[in-house]
């Protein structure tokens, strides 16, 4: 599965509700400082077998060079392959990050 944020208003400190078919949640965006962007994905209830997210930057940072790409589940860092094209995050996974009920998926990008 893909799942994919483009928030227009507020990108420096947004928060929606997403819904696929086997799970429901919030995702949160948030700016940390000037030199990371955090992406969050909490499960409310359901699962979901995620193989790439991905999440547009705020305008400040689109000029801005991405250093380093990160994400943990349950406190573990996963390994992941990294992009940025034309403004958005992208991240991918080889195997597919199982996410269930009460887990939370935490996505950063460094500048």
């Amino acid at each position: 599965m893909k799942l994919g944020f483009s928030p227009v208003l507020e990108p420096e400190k947004f928060r929606t509700f997403w819904v696929t078919g086997t799970a429901w949640g919030d995702y949160t965006q948030r700016t940390v400082g000037e030199k990371k962007l955090e992406a969050r994905l909490k499960v409310g209830l359901g699962g979901l077998k995620l193989k790439e997210i991905s999440f547009r930057l705020p305008p400040a940072y689109q000029e801005r060079k991405v250093v380093s790409f990160r994400a943990f589940l349950k406190g573990k860092a996963l390994e992941l392959e990294g992009a940025e094209n034309s403004g958005k995050i992208i991240l991918r996974w080889e195997k597919p990050a199982l996410l269930r009920a009460g887990d939370e998926l935490l996505c950063e990008a460094q500048f």
